[in-house]
């Protein structure tokens, strides 16, 4: 999930806010018991559709790797911006400790 909120950050300051004087990206996040949901937000315009691009083989591989990363992609775009929210499977896996495999602590 962080490679598909990174590659949608990099699309959202690449394509949606560079031709802003006062450019806006913004990250949210929420975790519901089994459901990871992130929008990122930008302040631009589309100039293409993203689906044709896609087809056409233009552009980069963002929103490719964004779909197939992610449970559910939803693109929403408005006179104010772009919205790209992704939603994912909520893992119940915790970060354990790691063992110090003999290297002596800092």
């Amino acid at each position: 999930m962080l490679l598909a909120v990174g590659e949608a950050v990099n699309n959202a300051i690449t394509h949606g806010s560079a031709s802003r004087q006062d450019p806006t990206v913004t990250i949210e996040s929420l975790r519901e018991p089994d459901v990871l949901l992130f929008c990122v937000s930008d302040s631009g315009r589309w100039t293409r559709d993203s689906v044709q691009s896609r087809r056409a083989g233009r552009g980069g591989l963002g929103l490719s790797i964004i779909h197939d990363l992610t449970r559910d992609v939803d693109i929403r775009r408005n006179r104010l911006g772009t919205n790209v929210i992704m939603r994912s499977v909520a893992s119940s896996a915790r970060v354990s400790k790691l063992p110090s495999m003999g290297m002596p602590s800092v």
